[in-house]
């Protein structure tokens, strides 16, 4: 089947989708429109959005950061990185170089100067938290000339997971000193899990969790991204169903899956006849995402993965594996995102898309 060009394709999973091309989320964006209110006026409320890999966490934050919610409200979008979170000092250095960088950008737009506070750090020596407060409450003295609240976005906010409570505590002392500060982060659920429920880092944010679309936002997330781009292309009423049965309305397996379909039918109605002719060539591309992810997995974790294919069930029990350690096993497979546990001795794939992978690949062996 020769596979087609096109001059835009919207539906690529590895990038987070254009605040001019997002759909949905319409609870978190009003919910998060209320907060930023009730910040200016004294009530500050930092918010995170929670939520598993490929939820788009990242489309939303930057949907988010696009909002003219109000013209004087400053705005710092920060992606935390793997390289800058190896110590607390590392990230409240990243942190406030990046946020003193765009606010002083931020400014510039309005034609209005203002003092960034900032000292030059020598590579041998550390960012301290006293610096950082003195930096902080400097730097809000100064924008607080024209702004009254500063909302730092900040992507992948996990990666500094170790050091939540000594962030917590730096934000909380800047507030009591009546910097206005408005944290909005992105995280994976796993840090949350830790510790007690009533952690004061758990209290400091709003939690959002970010969720797979329903059924029909799914659709109205398709139509409304084909419309905005103008694209020459529909899918019946049954193959929207059916993407939306193996993707479960999760954004990443459903832009995946629209993005192969568009790899070999561009224009005209995708219909049933169509998609059951594209769709075993979307699997084989499918495959090698999803071979590179889970090339880690061990010969027994391969087995045991094997007999529950094998076996034909959506749930089931360590015991169906065939492993000497059943136990052991799953918890390795429940770490490496393959399987979740549902009950007591319960388990399933994290994901239909998953468990169709893993049948193709075993399938050809």
């Amino acid at each position: 089947m020769e596979v087609l060009t096109i001059t835009l394709n919207p539906f690529n999973p590895q990038y987070p989708i254009s605040p001019d091309l997002f759909y949905g989320r319409g609870k978190i964006i009003d919910r998060f429109k209320y907060n930023v209110e009730q910040s200016i006026e004294g009530s500050l409320t930092n918010m995170a959005l929670v939520g598993e890999f490929g939820m788009g966490k990242t489309s939303l934050l930057k949907k988010l950061h696009s909002l003219d919610i109000c013209d004087d409200v400053s705005k710092v979008y920060i992606t935390l990185k793997d390289t800058y979170a190896n110590s607390f000092e590392d990230v409240i250095g990243y942190i406030y170089t990046s946020l003193g960088n765009e606010i002083k950008e931020f400014f510039k737009s309005l034609k209005v100067k203002i003092t960034v506070p900032y000292v030059e750090i020598e590579s041998d020596e550390k960012f301290s938290k006293d610096n950082f407060r003195k930096y902080m409450v400097k730097l809000w003295t100064e924008a607080n000339k024209k702004s009254p609240l500063i909302i730092v976005f900040i992507d992948d906010f996990h990666l500094a997971y170790k050091y939540f409570v000594d962030i917590r505590n730096c934000f909380q002392e800047l507030h009591d000193n009546g910097c206005k500060y408005m944290l909005v982060v992105t995280m994976i659920p796993e840090p949350l899990k830790l510790g007690k429920r009533e952690d004061p880092y758990k209290r400091f944010f709003d939690l959002i969790e970010v969720k797979e679309f329903t059924k029909i936002e799914t659709t109205a997330m398709i139509q409304h991204i084909i419309k905005k781009t103008k694209l020459n292309i529909s899918f019946s009423a049954k193959v929207l169903d059916d993407i939306y049965s193996k993707t479960r309305g999760h954004p990443y397996y459903t832009f995946l899956m629209i993005n192969e379909i568009l790899r070999y039918k561009n224009s005209g109605c995708v219909t049933t006849q169509h998609y059951k002719r594209i769709f075993p060539k979307t699997m084989d591309n499918v495959k090698l995402t999803f071979d590179a992810y889970y090339s880690s997995l061990s010969y027994g974790e391969e087995d045991a993965l094997k007999h529950i294919i094998d076996s034909g069930k959506e749930v089931f029990n360590p015991g169906l594996s065939g492993s000497s350690s059943p136990t052991s096993t799953f918890k390795s497979l429940e770490d490496k995102d393959v399987l979740v546990k549902i009950g007591y001795g319960q388990y399933q794939f994290k994901h239909p898309f998953i468990r169709y992978y893993f049948m193709k690949k075993y399938s050809e062996k």
